[in-house]
């Protein structure tokens, strides 16, 4: 279980619910990160990727754009990627909140 005010890797968590974190991505989601956009039965449903499946190589470079859009100034954002898991830290899969 998460402890209030503990870190998740380099931050804290930005929603919590009872069940659930929303956390920024880390270098480390990659391997959990990837597995989805390997599933034709998902990504059909992801419009970002017009229901093509991702290659390891194409996952890697969109976790890295990623994870390079955490550098850019909150204020200069309209959107922003979370990973999301459980309380255990299990990776359940990932969402992008947009303003």
């Amino acid at each position: 279980m998460i402890q209030i005010g503990e870190k998740i890797g380099e931050h804290l968590p930005v929603m919590e619910t009872q069940n659930l974190l929303l956390r920024q991505f880390e270098e480390s989601d990659f391997d959990d990160f990837r597995k989805p956009l390997a599933d034709s039965a998902i990504v059909e449903w992801l419009a970002y990727f017009g229901g093509h499946k991702q290659s390891d190589e194409d996952a890697k470079l969109y976790l890295d754009w990623i994870l390079e859009q955490k550098k850019t100034p909150k204020k200069e954002r309209n959107y922003f990627d979370f990973a999301i898991t459980d309380k255990t830290r299990k990776y359940l899969g990932h969402t992008m909140l947009a303003y």
